[in-house]
């Protein structure tokens, strides 16, 4: 069987599990594993020297494996397996991590690779002295993904097992350096507004399936003025009045050059019902957004 074979049966397998690890999905993972020991797993190494499909192999990250409605998949009963596995051939560690002998999470790479779908943070930052404005990022021009593309103003993946709560925060600091001082909660002293299911597989040796808890929050006025890009993924970030949100998305959608990166496409919807909703607005206005709103809850179901 060729490698391109044997990763279609696998994603299918995958796939057919909701992308999740059961015991079909696991044992498929564990036949793609023993298929790759064939050549000592270079053939994930070598794979692709394009920087746009490499698969990262090796990379030590990993991440909690959650259902469609982001809960924890149960996976203590593969703990033993896995470890029994490492005794043998402790290449299985740099697609498995065991956690307090509870549970099995997935690596990072391998989560992409194959569509195991795995938790992210999304967080709506808006500006202080305007509330019908919100900050956009760019993403760097050197990003595998949406390179260069308008998002979300911060975003990543949740590691390990912690808290997405906690996720929030560390993103936050990483990506614009705020800490919690720097912001107020915008709805009902809750950062948290929300959370939806997303997968993707247009992109080669790139499946992401995702579940993305998304935030909004209101950074004080010396907040802004803190902002600095410190881990090299923010090229640049943007003060957008909300309506000019949805020019910018019919543009994506009408010309070929895509320029708005899957994150915000997705997340707006929670953030602009839920502003939209707990504020006092124009009837024609709320008129205007649902007709915005519409195109964009349809294309969130895909």
């Amino acid at each position: 069987m060729c490698f391109e074979d044997a990763i279609s049966i696998l994603r299918k397998k995958i796939e057919d599990s909701d992308y999740v690890i059961n015991d079909n999905s696991y044992k498929a993972i564990l036949e793609f594993f023993t298929y790759c020991a064939k050549d000592n797993y270079k053939i994930l190494i070598d794979k692709d020297e394009d920087e746009k499909t490499k698969i990262s192999y090796g990379k030590k990250e990993f991440l909690l494996n959650v259902n469609k409605d982001g809960k924890e998949f149960d996976t203590k009963f593969f703990v033993p397996k896995i470890k029994l596995i490492a005794q043998s051939n402790c290449e299985i560690k740099k697609w498995f991590k065991v956690v307090d002998e509870t549970k099995v999470l997935p690596a990072r790479w391998l989560c992409h690779f194959i569509g195991l779908r795995h938790r992210c943070a999304h967080i709506f930052i808006e500006d202080p002295c305007f509330s019908n404005c919100t900050l956009i990022q760019i993403r760097s021009f050197k990003k595998e993904d949406s390179p260069g593309c308008f998002d979300i103003a911060v975003g990543g993946h949740a590691k390990d097992d912690e808290e997405i709560s906690v996720t929030a925060m560390n993103e936050l600091k990483e990506e614009l350096g705020l800490d919690r001082c720097d912001f107020d909660p915008l709805f009902d002293n809750k950062i948290e507004i929300g959370g939806y299911a997303y997968g993707n597989d247009e992109r080669e040796n790139f499946y992401n399936y995702e579940y993305r808890y998304v935030f909004a929050i209101r950074l004080k006025s010396p907040g802004i003025e803190r902002i600095s890009f410190t881990d090299k993924e923010v090229a640049g970030i943007v003060v957008m009045r909300v309506p000019e949100l949805f020019e910018l998305f019919k543009r994506h959608y009408e010309e070929q050059e895509k320029k708005v990166a899957s994150g915000l496409l997705k997340s707006l919807t929670y953030y602009i019902e839920k502003k939209y909703n707990s504020m006092v607005k124009d009837a024609k206005e709320l008129k205007d957004f649902d007709h915005f709103l519409k195109p964009l809850r349809e294309d969130s179901k895909k």
